[in-house]
């Protein structure tokens, strides 16, 4: 052996040396930078930066560039929550997040067109409805043109996802446009009263023997 191949050796120990010194021990060259997000919010969406990542429940590793990043966990009917992260390379982080209910959620529908949704005496919005009510003892009532409208009282619960349709009875129909006395429907039924009690009152009167009126008689206004 020549003296410089102990030499060559030394050199390409020492160099393998260097480089080893450099390089992350085994562990830590296995982690990586990241999140993992625990909630018993099942179904919740969680947002990182604006963008959807995954959905409740998710335990795997959310990768994530160094820096500071903006977590976020939404869902219907619960309150949103939202975390700054500031992580360094190499480091996992775990957050525990569990969203409170606030709101139910409905989509509501009718069979009457141009259906208006009222809540506790209000306008709330425009059937077909789609959207969160929030959560306790509300009066809902349905209105339409040329419908007779709905009313019904719910104990809405946080969270909750719902369907409802409101199936509306048309209103009296009016003999005719002309916009007359005689032609709205309101009238008709006060004078059908008006009428009612005439005759009964009618027939009291003649009660002492006297004949009754003939029945056949024709009203005129």
């Amino acid at each position: 052996m020549s003296q410089e191949q102990p030499i060559k050796i030394w050199a390409m120990v020492c160099a393998i040396v260097s480089v080893l010194m450099f390089l992350p021990n085994g562990a830590e060259a296995q982690r990586t930078t990241g999140i993992i997000v625990y909630s018993l919010t099942d179904g919740a969406d969680i947002i990182v930066d604006g963008r959807t990542v995954g959905t409740v429940p998710m335990e795997a590793l959310i990768p994530l560039d160094p820096g500071r990043h903006t977590l976020k966990v939404s869902k219907p009917g619960y309150t949103d929550r939202t975390e700054i992260v500031d992580i360094r390379r190499g480091q996992e982080l775990d957050f525990e997040i569990d969203l409170l209910p606030y709101a139910g959620v409905f989509t509501i529908e009718s069979n009457a067109a141009e259906a208006t949704l009222w809540l506790d005496g209000k306008p709330f919005g425009d059937l077909p409805f789609t959207g969160e009510i929030p959560m306790g003892e509300h009066r809902l009532k349905v209105v339409a043109p040329g419908f007779l409208s709905e009313e019904r009282t719910l104990k809405i619960a946080g969270g909750k996802t719902e369907s409802l349709r409101f199936d509306l009875a048309p209103a009296p129909i009016v003999a005719s446009n002309d916009g007359s006395l005689l032609n709205q429907w309101w009238f008709w039924t006060a004078a059908g009263v008006v009428v009612l009690g005439g005759v009964t009152g009618a027939v009291l009167a003649t009660s002492g023997g006297e004949p009754l009126p003939d029945p056949n008689v024709t009203l005129s206004f």
